[in-house]
């Protein structure tokens, strides 16, 4: 518990761009900073100094565990079944300390609720709230089924809030898109599924084939910010959802073009900000 409320209290160190601009590129990413700095020497963060060696051992398998795996990218579709497998080789106890820490941030994104009341959370309200417990219960599975069923399982259950079936590699491929583009409710799946109906056979076609990879045993690309991209697709009415999906499916073919694919990882990232 120690270990975990540590971890809070540095973990913002990684959005200093002060900070973050002095370590190696390779490693500026916010998790991967926190993670950096803490290897490297306990004392640049005071806070880290005062746990025990195990706490300390915790601490930092805490650490690399957000580095490999992030809960925002599952919760919207963002990341690959691939992704779900340096949970499993987990020891039980940071597993544990992981998903007690997750819990933490949702809360805190946001803030509070504020007005007159500052009790609850801002950002976890009945719609994330029941969005992310349902995540955690998928992640719970982890000692006890694959990666594939945890990641597929949890779509599944959003496709049957939504009323969409997922029996199909395409209408997995919406599925997937839905939830990459938050859609909560009826007016946003007519929305999305209209876009997704109006795109060239050929583009549902590549965006499918390419969703539904899974980088485990097909290579996969995972597009790093593409639910806000989607977001602001839809917000933005000179561009809206069908243009940027038929970018999309175009960005996936120049990557394969351009022998991206070819990588020695099963899974390519690629940043879209």
């Amino acid at each position: 518990l120690i270990s975990v409320m540590v971890f809070l209290a540095v973990r913002p160190l990684g959005k200093i761009k002060a900070v973050v601009q002095q370590l190696p590129r390779e490693n500026r990413g916010p998790e991967q900073a926190v993670f950096y700095m803490a290897r490297r020497n306990f004392r640049i963060c005071p806070s880290c100094s005062y746990l025990d060696e195990t706490g300390q051992d915790y601490l930092l398998s805490l650490m690399a565990a957000c580095v490999e795996f992030n809960l925002g990218q599952f919760i919207q579709a963002e990341g690959v079944p691939a992704s779900l497998e340096s949970l499993q080789s987990l020891d039980t106890r940071v597993l544990q300390a992981y998903l007690m820490s997750a819990v933490a941030v949702m809360c805190g994104i946001q803030g509070g609720r504020g007005g007159s009341s500052m009790w609850g959370s801002a950002f976890l309200n009945e719609i994330n709230g029941r969005v992310f417990v349902e995540s955690l219960s998928c992640l719970r599975l982890l000692g006890s089924t694959s990666p594939h069923g945890i990641f597929w399982g949890y779509l599944n259950t959003r496709a049957t809030w939504l009323g969409v079936p997922m029996e199909t590699d395409e209408q997995l491929a919406l599925v997937r898109l839905l939830v990459l583009a938050r859609a909560t409710d009826a007016k946003d799946m007519t929305e999305v599924k209209s876009a997704w109906d109006q795109l060239p056979e050929t583009s549902r076609q590549v965006i499918t084939e390419h969703f539904v990879a899974d980088g485990v045993t097909t290579k996969a690309f995972v597009l790093i910010f593409l639910p806000l991209c989607i977001v602001n697709a839809r917000k933005n009415a000179a561009i809206g959802l069908q243009s940027f999906l038929e970018m999309m499916a175009d960005l996936f073919e120049q990557l394969v073009m351009h022998g991206c694919h070819l990588a020695t990882e099963d899974t390519i990232t690629v940043d879209l900000k």
